[in-house]
């Protein structure tokens, strides 16, 4: 396994501390922290990550240690996942590849990291990297891939459930606003998952439920937002989330390479 060491040079550039990410024994955990810039007493800092391996990335993990203005000092983590942004991409897009939307080979990312306090030095590494062939690599972190996976198989899970939902609205013959109906019932299932206190349910189901009050916003008042055409449109998006579910679940099947 890669270890990634960082010494932070601080160098003054446009007001703002920029640090110099360096790393030893390269090579195998296929991203690496580049630069992290941030104002000293600021509490937002921005890291950014290259990929250094020659496959595409869907999501990595960083594990940020933070000494505050106060000296109090702090360890957490940072996952970036890609792949919800890609599927979504492929399919309102129509996008031919998957990829799209990666972090390709040689490629930067930037990620904002907001803290509770003013801070005085930050050091990063990354620590687990997922690959678009499902293929992955740790560094003494399993944990974080054993989360992702997790996350990632909760999603596929919820999205079905969702995309179930809304086609048994644009099927019901009863309703006249099937659309209103889903987003009642989506409602009901957020709530339930805000009693369980499932944070990555309620994103996921807030999210489907927004883009529903979108759709319904955009055609208030028109003809052609009858029973029927609201109907078509959310059988559509049910068949889209669905395909969206089987993508997740299919890219949860992880396998370490290192």
């Amino acid at each position: 396994m890669r270890l990634l060491n960082f010494a932070a040079v601080s160098m003054l550039l446009l007001g703002a501390h920029t640090y110099a990410a360096q790393t030893s024994n390269a090579g195998q955990v296929g991203a690496a922290v580049e630069n992290i810039r941030f104002e000293k007493g600021s509490k937002v800092a921005f890291v950014r990550v290259v990929n250094t391996s020659d496959k595409e990335i869907t999501a990595f993990n960083m594990s940020i240690d933070v000494t505050f203005v106060s000296g109090r000092q702090s360890h957490f983590e940072h996952m970036d996942e890609l792949l919800p942004a890609m599927i979504s991409k492929q399919f309102v897009s129509g996008a031919p590849v998957l990829g799209e939307g990666s972090l390709l080979p040689n490629e930067r990312h930037e990620v904002r990291i907001d803290f509770d306090d003013a801070a005085q030095s930050i050091h990063a590494k990354v620590d687990m990297v997922v690959y678009l062939d499902l293929s992955a690599d740790v560094d003494a972190n399993q944990d974080a891939l054993s989360r992702l996976i997790s996350w990632r198989k909760e999603r596929a899970v919820v999205v079905q459930q969702a995309a179930e939902i809304i086609n048994g609205a644009a099927f019901d013959s009863v309703t006249r606003n099937p659309r209103g109906m889903a987003i009642n019932q989506l409602k009901k299932a957020l709530a339930e998952a805000a009693a369980q206190n499932a944070g990555e349910r309620q994103l996921e189901l807030r999210s489907i439920i927004s883009d529903l009050e979108a759709q319904s916003a955009a055609r208030q008042g028109r003809q052609s937002d009858s029973q029927t055409a609201q109907q078509f449109e959310l059988r559509d998006y049910a068949r889209q989330k669905s395909k969206e579910a089987e993508a997740a679940s299919s890219h949860a099947q992880i396998g370490r390479s290192h």
